[in-house]
């Protein structure tokens, strides 16, 4: 189905390849999974089999990308993507409607000129995917793994023969990632071709029939499932685990007044036009420790991590700092945040100016030797003079995280940090939330991540709130409950 030949690929103005030598032969109805380090090469391999190189990215090709025995080079982007799908890391660069039920349309009328087949295969999708209740929604208003579902349900609704995914799992709960590999082990039995660049890898272990590791540009390893049970080659490589963790030892806790670092008392909020996400609640972040903040899409956590760093305001509540009343936008000068989306936060020349930039929030200049470290700690110090939009999606995410960091006093909260990073990447961040809760800091983090929670955290916070529960065990392993 999907050939490669000697394929060598360099971006416009970059001296280096993206990847060196790379041959492949991918057989219809083949599920592979490609991984590897982050900025390794997977991404650029996905838009070698989707046409968008040479089409949209340009650069320089050596060798052969063949789609069911045709050059891609000589194939139009529009005749590729009659026979391949793909869901981008980023679903919003692919969305083109405003409404949920909009979007998975839209793209069926590109390929149906039956309306009523349109409106069936829309149901369809909708109904596969759980959007029912979201297929009036404006997708923007959605949280970041309710675009992903959209993202996913519209690709698949195209009927592709091949159907590349560039870390679909990034935004996506445990429950939801495992409802993912039912869905695509339902498309490759009935004949589509996957190719999933991924650095999770517990959720694809009974999909999987090949795995192809990239590093640095090229392929080290492509064998089946067990080449990835080598611990030491992982380990080598920078991979993640190839089995869910457990986070037994993580607490269940809505911290008490007496032991937080900030805190709302009877917080009330909700979106104009939508239902309320919190009433008359009591939330809290924990002194001294590493509380990860969990719960399916959608719940809101992304709202309460807002609230709790100054960033919004609510309909009512009081807001407290070591128990005393403080308004909203005093929390602004102590607290570093990383978002989700890392594009909206990356507006400087270069990444070591977005580092000196964000830790100037604190009063104070940053050297450029002192941002440098920061990098460092990330693995970025190559790139300190590029410019933080030509970076790949996890050198992004790490840079935000780093921007964060540097800025953060004593709270420091983070949005799905891991979702573009791999192992070792992964256990770089978790030693720098150890760090701070070794010196006192607290660190919040919303994640989906079990490998990072068991890693690291020390508490978690679920929504929607349960009670005023208090030290609890969590039920082991931590979400896992969800995906069973």
């Amino acid at each position: 189905m999907l050939h490669l030949d000697g394929v060598t690929y360099t971006y416009p103005f970059q001296n280096e390849p993206a990847l060196r030598g790379v041959s492949l032969r991918i057989q219809p109805g083949e599920a592979v999974l490609v991984t590897g380090p982050s900025g390794g090469g997977k991404s650029t391999l996905l838009r070698l089999m989707n046409g968008l190189i040479p089409h949209v990215h340009g650069g320089q090709t050596e060798g052969r990308v063949a789609l069911a025995g045709c050059d891609m080079a000589s194939m139009s982007l529009r005749e590729i993507s009659r026979s391949v799908s793909t869901l981008f890391q980023d679903p919003e660069k692919q969305f083109l409607a405003l409404t949920v039920q909009d979007e998975i349309a839209f793209a069926l009328e590109w390929c149906e000129s039956d309306p009523r087949a349109v409106a069936e295969k829309t149901q369809l999708a909708t109904h596969d995917f759980g959007l029912e209740e979201l297929r009036d929604a404006s997708i923007y208003e959605l949280s970041e793994g309710q675009k992903q579902k959209v993202a996913l349900a519209t690709v698949s609704a195209l009927s592709p023969k091949v159907l590349t995914l560039d870390e679909p799992t990034a935004n996506l709960d445990p429950r939801a990632s495992t409802d993912l590999a039912g869905h695509l082990a339902r498309l490759k039995a009935e004949g589509v071709t996957l190719v999933i660049a991924d650095h999770r890898l517990a959720w694809l272990g009974g999909l999987a029939d090949r795995v192809v590791v990239i590093d640095q540009g090229r392929v080290v390893a492509d064998g089946d499932w067990s080449t990835l049970c080598d611990n030491d080659f992982r380990m080598r490589i920078g991979l993640r685990d190839v089995e869910w963790p457990n986070c037994g030892h993580v607490r269940r806790s809505n911290a008490p007044a007496t032991d937080c670092l900030v805190r709302w008392e009877q917080l009330t909020f909700g979106y104009r036009g939508r239902p309320r996400l919190f009433e008359d609640a009591d939330i809290g972040v924990q002194r001294n420790a590493v509380t990860a903040l969990t719960g399916s899409n959608g719940c809101g956590k992304t709202t309460l991590a807002k609230l709790l760093a100054g960033l919004i305001k609510p309909r009512r509540g009081a807001l407290r700092r070591c128990g005393q009343v403080i308004r909203p936008r005093d929390l602004l000068s102590t607290t570093g945040m990383a978002m989700q989306n890392s594009e909206l936060q990356l507006y400087q020349r270069s990444a070591i100016g977005e580092v000196i930039h964000a830790a100037g929030g604190q009063g104070h200049r940053l050297k450029p030797v002192e941002a440098l470290g920061w990098l460092r700690r990330f693995g970025l110090e190559g790139i300190a003079a590029r410019h933080p939009q030509s970076l790949s999606g996890g050198q992004k995410q790490r840079l935000v995280v780093a921007c964060a960091a540097a800025r953060a006093g004593d709270l420091l909260i983070l949005d799905e940090p891991t979702s573009g990073l791999d192992g070792a990447q992964m256990h770089a961040l978790a030693d720098l939330l150890e760090e701070r809760r070794v010196a006192g800091l607290s660190s919040l983090v919303i994640t989906h991540d079990l490998e990072l929670i068991a890693r690291v955290c020390t508490h978690e916070l679920r929504l929607p709130i349960d009670g005023d529960r208090q030290d609890e065990p969590v039920r082991p392993p931590l979400a896992m409950q969800e995906t069973r």
